[in-house]
């Protein structure tokens, strides 16, 4: 069982005797009640799990504190027996230490729900969308303020160093929902810890911290490691800063839990201050990521992401320990360079001084120092010293596949030693990408274009052994094409893993006169590999103009009166136009015929030869010019009638001549309409 911290600070008196004599009592109580403990510490409230061979992921579903995490081993590193069922972040099994803070426009409010302990006290909190839940192999929790929305997704993650999923995946998605920008920042404090060492040093870089720093910017390193000992290591853990798809947070502070614990965002800390509990006597380290804010635009989202776990160092005991920790691989492509950290350490465990120290890292062929040497000038090493070395390097492309690192130690007073690390080395990524458009030749039926819209389909895969990174995929159609609403030029994606492929779609349509082969591109961008274009035509058929009657009613009473418009439809370029037409004078009579819309342009009136009328024969003829070149619809004649008698009146075109700006015949079929009479 873990001894409960102690919640003292400046706005809560201090811990009394009395009470301290009762934690003690308890905890007794507690180890002799065996399989009670849990239930015991479940009364504080229901936890959301889940739980792999390697770790466990806690979010405390309960009324207070809710939505805070832990993460706790299960089996742990498979080499090491002595990291099982152990925590990594404090507060099992109900997690409450560790929290959130999201700033927005200057205010600082917490993360979840409301909480009676020193972790944030006092401090506003939001409404939470549901209690945390189980979704995807994620534990998931959402939580309003005001138009704000941040969801916190904790989930299971592939290790930097190990590629097991021993690893906590950390993300807050934030979503502006109002119509207005807000400044929006983040802070997550980790309550870490190692087992029962709640005061480890923080391995950063060269540096074992072992009181209160800050890091800022290019101080921040790729990943940090924390462990008690090397020659004897019960728990090794790891923060991943860069790398995988972590979001580099903008500062880094390591301090003791209770100062952030009681400041929501800003740490008064004093560099080098000892890990020891704000107004308490107890070794308690923690981490705070800070996310500084940033503007988010009207409907404009961030994501976060950080990752904890577990840390892979292999280690090579003798009088001088050797470990040694990297990637499990390094990727290269355009933006990556192949660049990872190795570090080294080093502990003098021969029991006397050890003198002429020097460390050499050996390189295989794949990989190449990238502005370092290979070797390490230590020197003198106390009893029980311990050394952190750092080294930049990078693929080569010369070689990749499984290779080794090798890091090797001399003294000259002491035996030497050396330990090796397994790495793979990626091929870059290499982005495939396909487009697909409808069939070569898009039907034409009665003179319209069918499909219409035109549907793009472009898929883009990855057949390289790295992921490509920030995948921006943009459709340029060509001239004669257009994107319809709804279809996003510019679709983006974060990544896109080795072997996987993803399909993304457009709706275009052409304009109104285009016809042929029509041309449209999609183009692929990302920071890890040059940018590439695909072309692809579509084949469009010229629309056919079309002329058809259009009565006012299909059915009349006999003596009752009906318009029929002769309408033209699809025109390019439309000049003049003559027409004949033939109707049944016993069923119908002509009472007279107005001028067709293409003969009235711009509010004026164009040329319009007084129609010839031959009641007799029931035979019509109608001619007219444009005012200048039209395209579009419109009609000819209205031809007004009054019914006589029962029957079918009928109305046909018997002849027609309609001419283009050059002149040219526009090709067009006969047509005729049918009126019952009743």
């Amino acid at each position: 069982m873990e001894i409960p911290k102690l919640t003292t600070n400046n706005q809560q008196p201090a811990t009394s005797l009395k009470e301290r004599i009762f934690w003690i009592v308890g905890l007794f109580i507690l180890l002799a009640a065996g399989s009670c403990v849990a239930w015991a510490e479940m009364n504080e409230g229901s936890v959301a799990v889940i739980s792999n061979e390697f770790i466990s992921l806690r979010v405390n579903a309960g009324d207070y504190d809710t939505g805070r995490i832990s993460v706790d081993t299960t089996g742990g590193d498979i080499g090491r027996d002595s990291d099982n069922d152990k925590p990594l972040i404090y507060g099992r099994p109900v997690p409450w230490t560790s929290y959130t803070t999201i700033r927005i426009d200057g205010q600082d409010y917490i993360f979840g729900g409301q909480t009676k302990r020193r972790s944030g006290r006092g401090g506003p909190t939001g409404v939470l969308s549901g209690l945390p839940r189980a979704q995807d192999r994620a534990l998931v929790t959402t939580c309003r303020f005001g138009s704000v929305e941040v969801t916190q997704i904790l989930s299971f993650a592939r290790s930097l160093t190990t590629r097991m999923e021993d690893t906590a995946e950390i993300t807050y998605r934030i979503s502006n929902l109002d119509d207005k920008p807000h400044s929006i920042g983040i802070r997550v404090l980790l309550d870490t810890m190692l087992g029962d060492n709640d005061g480890a040093p923080f391995r950063v870089g060269e540096k074992a911290l072992t009181g209160a720093a800050w890091l800022y910017g290019a101080e921040i390193p790729d990943y940090w490691l924390a462990f008690d000992s090397l020659s004897d290591p019960h728990v090794v853990a790891q923060g991943t800063l860069r790398g995988l798809h972590a979001v580099t947070p903008d500062r880094v502070c390591f301090t003791d839990w209770g100062t952030a614990a009681d400041e929501l965002w800003s740490i008064s800390v004093e560099p080098g201050a000892p890990f020891i509990r704000k107004d308490e006597e107890e070794l308690d380290s923690a981490v705070a990521l800070f996310w500084d804010p940033v503007e988010l635009g009207a409907g404009a989202s961030r994501t976060v992401t950080t990752y904890y776990g577990l840390g892979g160092v292999d280690i090579q005991p003798g009088r001088l320990t050797l470990g040694i920790t990297a990637p499990a691989e390094v990727q290269s492509g355009k933006d990556k360079q192949g660049i990872i950290t190795i570090i080294g350490y080093l502990e003098n465990s021969g029991g006397f001084e050890a003198r002429g120290v020097k460390a050499v890292l050996h390189l295989p062929e794949g990989l190449a120092f990238a502005d370092d040497r290979a070797e390490r000038e230590i020197g003198k090493m106390d009893i029980g010293e311990v050394q952190q070395m750092v080294w930049s390097v990078q693929a080569s492309g010369l070689s990749g596949g499984k290779q080794a690192l090798t890091l090797e130690v001399f003294s000259s007073n002491i035996e030497g030693n050396k330990v090796s690390r397994g790495i793979n080395i990626l091929s870059p990524p290499r982005l495939v990408l396909k487009t697909m458009a409808p069939e070569a030749q898009i039907l034409n039926i009665d003179g319209i274009r069918q499909p219409d819209p035109l549907q793009i389909r472009a898929i883009l895969s990855n057949t390289g052994g790295s992921e490509a990174g920030n995948v921006r995929v943009y459709m340029m159609p060509g001239d004669d094409l257009k994107l319809l609403s709804g279809s996003l030029p510019l679709e983006s994606i974060p990544y896109l893993e080795p072997g996987q492929e993803i399909e993304f779609k457009w709706n275009l349509s052409p304009a109104k006169w285009a016809e042929g082969d029509l041309i449209y591109q999609v183009a692929v961008y990302s920071t890890s590999v040059d940018a590439q274009k695909a072309s692809g035509r579509i084949s469009v058929p010229p629309l056919r103009p079309a002329i058809y009657f259009q009565p006012g009613k299909s059915r009349i009473e006999a003596g009752g009166f009906i318009d029929i418009e002769l309408m033209l439809d699809r025109l390019r370029e439309f000049t003049c136009g003559q027409a004949v037409i033939t109707y049944d004078p016993a069923i119908a009579e002509l009472v007279f015929i107005s001028r067709g819309t293409l003969f009235v342009q711009g509010g004026s009136l164009s040329e319009w030869t007084e129609p010839g009328i031959d009641r007799e024969a029931g035979r019509i003829t109608i001619s007219g010019s444009g005012s200048q070149p039209f395209s579009g619809s419109g009609s000819l004649c209205v031809l007004h009638f009054r019914t006589l008698q029962r029957g079918v009146a009928k109305v046909q075109l018997v002849e027609k001549s309609i001419k283009d700006g050059k002149g040219k015949e526009i090709e067009l079929p006969g047509c005729r309409s049918e009126i019952s009479v009743e």
